[in-house]
């Protein structure tokens, strides 16, 4: 009869709880004045795992402790298809016996549920104890989890209409899903364009053509400073005859003086030397006027900056390119980097033709980024052009708008302070 009473108040009590901590707080703490038990675990469901929640007395619980981890993995191991379950636990090699407790409800489905430790086991009567136990407390739980919904609804109701409805619109945007892209300057460039260089260091005396000029195979296009050279032409012709007179006189009198026949050999390999510099000197000078190796149009920045200039041996100077043959690049800056398909295409405008949208095929994408000649690093992303497009420059600039993966709103809105943020504390 006393167990009724116990039984009765404690159902009492759990229904005139102020709140779900203090519901949970009698259920780990209460429940021993009708059954026995060493410890009692409230836990309750999370996503798909569980959650433990409380432990009885004060002791605080560590979820990441091997007691809490193998609570979790013995519950886990149990079925939960039941409204109410008791199950009795009898661990292998172990002088310790409880039960788990589901609390479970037809309308709110899993709860939660207890896990008791006992030294000893629990019988029958005290099973079926926890069983209508079980009930009670499924029946507080599901009432505390409508209360929480409904304490929800009212805050919504008791704000103005305008206010729950940007509310709920800023959170249905947050999660939006929007396609990341990146804007970039872009230019038209020449493909497989013919790169002039410096053959030596030297000076560029003049150029001989204008940028844009229709250029056939062997123009002369740029003329190097060539004066020292022209000296050093000279002075090993001059130094060729006296070596070519001197093995001649040499000769002449060794037919008389056979003795002087010895240094015939010391002077014929002097004038193979002195031909061999004068050779080196001629192709030098040769190479001093720079000419096209194929038909194109001049592509350069123009001759006033260049004339009278230093350079050294493999500058680039210009390039003569097809004007039929050309692509985009793109470049990004490094903080502005999405990921990107590699099959993916890029829409592009040019100040030109602000008012006309062109598109075209990604044909590849810098693996690293690189520093451009105005000192930004950036990647390079070439862009392939359809047949149809005849009718640009190359030279000519705009920008570029490149699509990448899926992400909600407010991933692509925090993306770039992200970064910075990150960047700024260095972690």
């Amino acid at each position: 009869m006393d167990k009724l009473f116990v039984l009765l108040e404690l159902q009492n009590r759990v229904q005139l709880a102020q709140s779900r901590d203090a519901l949970v707080h009698i259920i780990v703490n209460e429940t021993v004045k009708i059954i026995p038990y060493m410890h009692a675990v409230f836990f309750s469901p999370d996503g798909l795992s569980i959650r433990l929640e409380k432990i009885s007395g004060n002791t605080v619980l560590d979820v990441q402790s091997l007691f809490a981890t193998d609570i979790k993995r013995a519950i886990k191991s149990l079925s939960i298809d039941s409204s109410a379950q008791v199950l009795p636990l009898n661990p292998e090699n172990h002088k310790i016996y409880g039960a788990v407790v589901f609390f479970r409800t037809d309308e709110e489905g899993f709860l939660g549920g207890v896990w008791l430790e006992n030294d000893k086991p629990y019988s029958e009567a005290q099973i079926r104890i926890l069983k209508e136990l079980s009930t009670i407390y499924a029946q507080s739980l599901a009432l505390w989890e409508l209360r929480g919904a409904a304490s929800v609804f009212s805050f919504l109701k008791n704000k103005n209409t305008w206010k729950k409805y940007i509310v709920l619109a800023s959170i249905l945007l947050a999660f939006l899903p929007v396609r990341l892209s990146i804007t970039a300057p872009a230019e038209i460039i020449a493909k497989e364009a013919e790169i002039v260089t410096a053959p030596y260091d030297g000076t560029i005396e003049k150029i001989v053509i204008e940028p844009g000029d229709a250029i056939k195979k062997d123009d002369i296009l740029v003329i190097m400073e060539n004066q020292s050279l022209k000296a050093q032409k000279d002075i090993a012709e001059q130094e060729i005859l006296i070596a070519q007179s001197a093995l001649s006189r040499m000769q002449r009198e060794s037919l008389t003086m056979p003795e002087k026949k010895i240094g015939l050999v010391e002077l014929q390999q002097d004038v193979e030397s002195k031909k061999i510099a004068l050779d080196h000197a001629q192709s030098i000078k040769d190479r001093s006027e720079i000419k096209s190796s194929s038909d194109g149009v001049a592509v350069f920045s123009g001759s006033h900056p260049l004339e009278g200039k230093p350079i050294r041996t493999g500058e680039k100077i210009m390039m003569i390119a097809d004007p039929t043959k050309y692509e985009l690049l793109v470049r990004v800056p490094i903080d502005a980097m999405i990921k990107i398909p590699k099959d993916g295409r890029a829409s592009f405008f040019l100040n030109v033709s602000p008012l006309k949208n062109y598109k075209g095929q990604i044909r590849s994408i810098g693996y690293q980024a690189s520093i451009d000649p105005d000192g930004l690093v950036t990647y390079k992303i070439l862009v392939k052009l359809p047949e149809t497009t005849r009718d640009m420059r190359i030279g000519w600039k705009g920008v570029a708008n490149i699509k990448g993966e899926w992400r909600p709103l407010s991933f692509a809105i925090l993306r770039r302070p992200l970064i910075s943020f990150r960047n700024l504390i260095g972690v």
